[in-house]
């Protein structure tokens, strides 16, 4: 089955993730992408303590953490600044934050780059 070639169609998040997690188990992977400059949104997005293990089993988690901002609780405020709730966050991965704020076009970049690195053949357009 390892010398099977596998088509990955979409180079965002979940496309790029596969291709990285393929190529390591020693899959041909294709990834192809319809949008020619592979454009990011440029919003934020928060994500929890799952997709942290997960980079950490990808062996990612370094790169994605220098690409974010990790935190580990949420505090939420009034329009006067009086802090109404801490809700704290549990660390799934010991060492590292329970949750991690990161830009769409930075978290791109780091599996783009390390989907390439693992010898995904990405195509444009």
């Amino acid at each position: 089955m390892k010398d099977m070639r596998i088509l990955i169609v979409g180079g965002g998040i979940g496309g790029l993730t596969s291709a990285i997690a393929l190529c390591r188990k020693g899959y041909e992977v294709e990834v192809i992408e319809r949008d020619p400059d592979w454009s990011v949104y440029g919003v934020g997005i928060i994500q929890q303590g799952n997709v942290v293990r997960a980079m950490t089993e990808l062996g990612l988690i370094d790169d994605y953490i220098s690409a974010g901002f990790g935190f580990d609780r949420v505090q939420v405020y009034i329009p006067t600044g009086v802090c109404v709730a801490d809700i704290p966050t549990p660390r799934l991965v010991e060492g590292y934050p329970g949750n991690v704020g990161i830009g769409r076009r930075a978290l791109h970049k780091v599996l783009g780059d390390r989907a390439k690195e693992a010898g995904a053949d990405i195509r444009l357009g």
